[in-house]
């Protein structure tokens, strides 16, 4: 970008994707060189320079969480434990349209060096009608499940956790919960507190927005190329359903400074120890097993948050709100299913200045101050 040499040849990036397999695989490729020519494009397999060579391929481990067998697993396991769940949880996750229950994986998936997939799930309470606070709604029993391979039915139950003990069968769970010693954990159940609504009545004028004063733009706006120009600045707008929101050949007075400044992933994690034992009805020897959590669910996220799409989480922005009055507005498009998906208003530009200057200096006979815009 720098230099006046020819620009290298352009291809697009083809991420496919193979789950009706015994081994299933994401497989990127790149197509090229663009434009398409029948005499000269071609696919070949995308391998990274200094990173190790997998002919473009990825395991895929994850399940289709939406499919029938995955789904009536989950719905079995509700219903062999609906007793224990009414007794602690009042409620069930057994597949009804009135279930007050539903079952959670952890993210990610647990791998093991021998090939086995080892993963936890939780019960938790299902969300209002209007408001997502199924996270809200813990319930405190989870359970680990072995999920090696892709037939749910060779699937079983490793073990139980619930209030700091750990049971290594669904029936040492029943049996605990008949104990006299026995004691129940509190719950969060649904109600307003879940919302966000205001509780109490509106404010006087609060729904005026504060007195303000707006000007000519400063900055210009190309909304068919997505391109941005302010006070010397020059930059094009780019969108991922991935990693939303990212700025190109950003330029100052034609000068390249960037290239690309994006977001490449978000990692979350949780790292506080925890362990517990898990007693072995078959030895007299416990197992203990340390986690980086309050509880073996809690401690094991550690999600790669490109993987759900939270591009894809970018809604309309209200004005006056979430940006000022006077703003520019752009849509968002990307891909679902194969279908193009439309979100309107999702991203704003707006100018404002700082409350306090940038730099300010007074002697006897001038002043200087410079604005944080």
């Amino acid at each position: 970008m720098r230099s006046r040499h020819q620009a290298p040849a352009r291809y697009a990036r083809a991420l496919l994707q193979f789950s009706a397999t015994s081994e299933p695989h994401f497989a990127e490729i790149l197509v090229g060189p663009l434009p398409v020519s029948e005499n000269t494009t071609e696919w070949q397999t995308s391998d990274f320079p200094w990173t190790r060579k997998t002919s473009g391929r990825v395991r895929d481990l994850r399940v289709d969480k939406k499919s029938e067998s995955y789904q009536h697993w989950l719905h079995e396991i509700g219903i062999s434990v609906s007793d224990i769940t009414q007794f602690l949880l009042n409620g069930a996750a057994v597949g009804a349209a009135n279930d007050s229950l539903h079952i959670v994986p952890t993210d990610p998936l647990g791998q093991k060096e021998d090939g086995q997939i080892i993963t936890w799930y939780t019960f938790r309470g299902v969300s209002s009608a209007r408001f997502d606070s199924s996270t809200l709604l813990p319930t405190g029993l989870y359970f680990e499940a072995d999920v090696t391979g892709r037939d749910p039915h060779s699937w079983e139950i490793l073990s139980w956790f619930y209030d700091n003990e750990a049971y290594s069968t669904t029936q040492e769970l029943r049996d605990a919960c008949l104990s006299e010693s026995f004691v129940k954990l509190g719950m969060n159940f649904n109600g307003d507190w879940v919302g966000t609504d205001a509780q109490q009545p509106v404010l006087p004028l609060d729904i005026i927005t504060p007195p303000m004063g707006l000007s000519a733009l400063r900055y210009s706006l190309d909304t068919d190329e997505g391109s941005i120009s302010w006070m010397g600045f020059e930059f094009f707008l780019g969108f991922s359903q991935e990693t939303g929101l990212g700025l190109f050949d950003l330029r100052f007075k034609g000068l390249p400074l960037i290239f690309e400044l994006s977001l490449q992933e978000g990692l979350a994690h949780y790292a506080r120890l925890f362990t517990h034992i898990l007693s072995q009805a078959c030895c007299p020897c416990s197992k203990t097993k340390i986690y980086p959590g309050r509880n073996p669910f809690q401690s094991n996220p550690a999600p790669l948050d490109s993987a759900d799409e939270f591009g894809t989480h970018a809604f309309e922005l209200l004005p006056g709100y979430d940006c000022p009055i006077g703003s520019s507005y752009l849509d968002v498009t990307y891909f679902q299913a194969g279908r193009p998906m439309i979100h309107k208003k999702a991203i704003c530009i707006f100018e404002a200045t700082a409350d306090a200057p940038w730099q300010r200096h007074t002697a006897a006979g001038y002043v200087t101050a410079s604005k944080k815009v």
